[in-house]
């Protein structure tokens, strides 16, 4: 059945936004349930779309869980094979993470190739070349992917490009095995290192040689008892963009201030007007905003992940902005759903695009596209006057926990429908 949000915008939100845990780090502390021994117990677990899919994956296989309020409490020693025949690995981007925990604990792992977003050129070749470095046998047939590998046959491996879930499938893998392997290039955002300081907790070693090389010394005989999500980085800053973009205020915590150098620069380029206490974000109300150049880059440089959020800032600004969406290709597309509620919007290439602000936004009927557009649409529909209605509500389910729920606290008006 499919879901729409029916939003009748043009009302400043105000209030306060406690952040769930985060995707990226929950997706790849559940996987690493795989290798450990015994039950794992994962505080902070957001309640999304993408988690309940992956445990399902899990179950598939042989583990079993139980989830209460937001702690999981997952046993996988019960899995017995690497091989996924679960309908809903293709369905979920993130289940090519499971590939690394299941090839270090099985030496041999088949799945469907993994799906998620239509947000353009997502390959897996990434992750299968590291893999290949390391002396992994590989074969594709049709939609389905197979790896074997008994143990790492080389000692150092150089990722193609900085690739979150690469760096994490490497870990999870090596962290397994005996042995000494480096792995250069490696991605470092704050959800790495979570998932590396929980890795350390369970018995391996884990040690940078350098700001991207990381040296893993794995072990077969790992187990971790308890493990506490970080805060969504990426839900905190949308919901920042969100108040300040429906002329609002509030506060948003758990706010790690450390994690969002390169976002709080660009509200301050902006002209947002914002202050940090503690570990919460204060929204204050601004009144008008600055064009903005927005280039997307691997962390410590601006998310990908909050490249389209912030488009609404832009087009509430006096000018025109620049967004260059360097990590991948297609994730512009949501900009022409913009278009027809009133973005001034020139697509240059697939990767490259400017927006002349001020816009005034109307209502319309649109489609969610990927999970990021989707929540931009959302907030644009909250920032329009009259009634906007979003098809597609279950792909912003993948990665915001009760997000209706948590505009309705803001002040918006929003439901939801289930069509059929």
């Amino acid at each position: 059945m499919m879901n729409k949000f029916i939003i009748r915008g043009g009302k400043s939100l105000r209030g306060r936004v406690e952040i769930s845990g985060a995707k990226n780090e929950a997706l790849k502390i559940i996987a690493l349930s795989i290798i450990l021994r015994g039950e794992l117990t994962i505080k902070n677990t957001p309640i999304i779309r993408d988690v309940l899919t992956q445990l399902e994956i899990l179950k598939s296989l042989g583990a079993s869980f139980s989830l209460d309020e937001h702690t999981l409490q997952i046993n996988s020693a019960a899995i017995s094979s690497g091989d996924i025949k679960s309908p809903l690995a293709a369905q979920l981007r993130a289940s090519i993470i499971l590939v690394g925990p299941l090839l270090s604990r099985f030496g041999e792992v088949e799945t469907l190739c993994p799906g998620g977003c239509l947000i353009g050129a997502r390959s897996i070749d990434t992750h299968l070349n590291a893999f290949s470095q390391l002396g992994a046998e590989i074969s594709t047939e049709k939609d389905k992917i197979k790896l074997s590998l008994e143990a790492p046959k080389k000692e150092r491996v150089r990722l193609k490009e900085r690739s979150v879930t690469v760096t994490e499938n490497m870990i999870l893998y090596l962290a397994g095995k005996p042995g000494k392997v480096t792995v250069e290039n490696c991605a470092i955002e704050p959800e790495i290192i979570g998932l590396i300081e929980a890795v350390r907790k369970s018995g391996a070693k884990v040690d940078f040689e350098s700001e991207r090389a990381i040296s893993i010394e794995g072990s077969a005989d790992l187990s971790l008892s308890e493990v506490e999500i970080m805060p969504d980085r990426i839900e905190a800053a949308t919901f920042a963009i969100a108040l300040l973009v429906t002329g609002g205020e509030g506060e948003i915590r758990p706010f790690q201030k450390d994690f969002h150098e390169a976002f709080l620069k660009k509200l301050g380029e902006a002209g947002a007007n914002y202050q940090v206490e503690a570990d919460t974000l204060k929204i204050l109300k601004t009144g008008s905003f600055r064009p903005i150049d927005v280039e997307t880059a691997p962390y410590p440089g601006f998310p990908t992940d909050l490249q389209s959020p912030i488009s609404l800032i832009a087009a509430k600004a006096n000018g025109i902005s620049n967004i260059n969406e360097k990590m991948y290709e297609g994730r512009l597309q949501y900009l022409n759903q913009l278009e027809k509620m009133g973005v001034r919007v020139k697509i240059i290439d697939v990767h490259r695009a400017q927006i002349e602000g001020p816009c005034r936004l109307r209502s319309t009927k649109i489609e969610s596209l990927d999970l990021r557009a989707g929540i931009t649409l959302l907030i644009a529909a909250l920032i329009a006057e009259g009634e906007t209605v979003i098809q597609g509500a279950e792909i912003i389910d993948r990665g915001y926990e009760k997000v209706e729920e948590k505009l309705r606290n803001l002040g918006a008006d929003i439901e939801r429908e289930t069509d059929g």
